[in-house]
């Protein structure tokens, strides 16, 4: 571990960085040079997280070195480039691989859900969206009528870059009931598949980022210099905490058809919105998610992007790799 400590500041470019251990956490104050913890997944506990969360907020550079993933009850104190997981090497003897941040932001489906033609089934949908439509943030145009639904297009404006988004909305439903679909191109790509490899490091490397609404991070803008300011990514059960269970989305990444001229195939990202009896709730949850699809083709349209809880330029880098390994054009 202590060689993977030194491969780590090399990789972030730290030129005097601290060697501690968990229990010298409680230790430390919130300036001085940056820390490398070595740990044991289970010698870190709530307590010292969030002595770790306190330092990173007051500016402190930190990383936990560890062999094994942290319980969810400590780590979601954790934005998740603060947490890098050291695999030992195979029988083999190959290298290990690059640090990279520990787990999954979401799950992205590879496929859409079969949408209900059955009117009764779509009616509570459709009744949400008749209401939502009354008070609508977004000036909606109706588009085409399947057998039992209508979808309608919005073009939103993205307050941080002159552009605007085009969505796509459905009223329908699936198997576990009604819903509203919201969708936007965020892409064109030549690959045929997108493996499940490249779904995580978007889930990480995008959602994890675009989905955080403004305030989530936990400390404010101008408490230090961007360049040094650290990711505040969550695990995706805290950043929706306030979103009733009934009311948690799902994600889908698909590639959709084919331009003729460039043989590129468009990138769709899906949120499906669970439609409840709260109202208030549904609404706020599509919102969100209609940031989120804007937020996200910003990203795309510049790596370097400034979002709440992503004000460091680095992190453009991994973003820019992650869209040339597929050749992805944004929209």
């Amino acid at each position: 571990m202590l060689f993977e400590a030194g491969r780590l500041a090399c990789l972030r470019s730290w030129k005097s960085p601290q060697l501690i251990d968990i229990s010298s956490v409680q230790d430390q104050g919130p300036t001085g040079s940056p820390l490398i913890i070595i740990a044991l997944a289970d010698e870190v506990n709530a307590k010292s997280a969030r002595t770790i969360a306190a330092l990173l907020g007051a500016g402190r550079e930190a990383v936990i070195v560890a062999q094994a993933s942290l319980p969810e009850d400590v780590a979601e104190w954790l934005p998740s480039d603060s947490i890098v997981l050291v695999r030992r090497p195979t029988r083999e003897g190959s290298a290990n691989p690059e640090p990279r941040p520990v787990g999954l932001y979401c799950e992205l489906h590879e496929q859409s859900p079969r949408w209900s033609d059955d009117p009764e089934v779509v009616r509570q949908a459709r009744y949400f969206w008749d209401a939502f439509r009354e008070n609508s943030p977004y000036s909606l145009q109706m588009g085409s009528q399947a057998a039992s639904f209508h979808d309608w297009f919005a073009t939103v404006p993205d307050e941080g870059s002159p552009g605007a988004a085009p969505m796509r909305f459905i009223p329908t439903a699936v198997a576990a009931g009604p819903c509203v679909v919201v969708e936007a191109a965020i892409g064109r790509t030549p690959v045929q598949v997108l493996d499940a490899d490249w779904r995580v490091d978007f889930s990480n490397a995008v959602l994890a980022y675009a989905e955080m609404p403004d305030g989530h991070g936990r400390f404010g803008k101008k408490t230090m210099n961007p360049l040094t300011f650290s990711d505040l990514r969550a695990p995706s059960n805290s950043v929706w905490k306030d979103v009733p269970a009934a009311n948690r989305l799902e994600r889908i990444l698909t590639l959709g058809p084919t331009n003729d001229s460039d043989q590129r195939a468009v990138v769709l990202l899906t949120y499906v919105v669970p439609v409840t009896t709260d109202f208030s709730a549904t609404r706020d949850c599509l919102i969100r998610c209609v940031d989120s699809l804007v937020r996200v083709r910003r990203m795309l349209q510049d790596p370097a992007a400034e979002l709440e809880g992503r004000r460091n330029p680095a992190v453009a880098m991994e973003l820019v790799k992650l869209l040339n390994s597929i050749d992805l054009v944004p929209e």
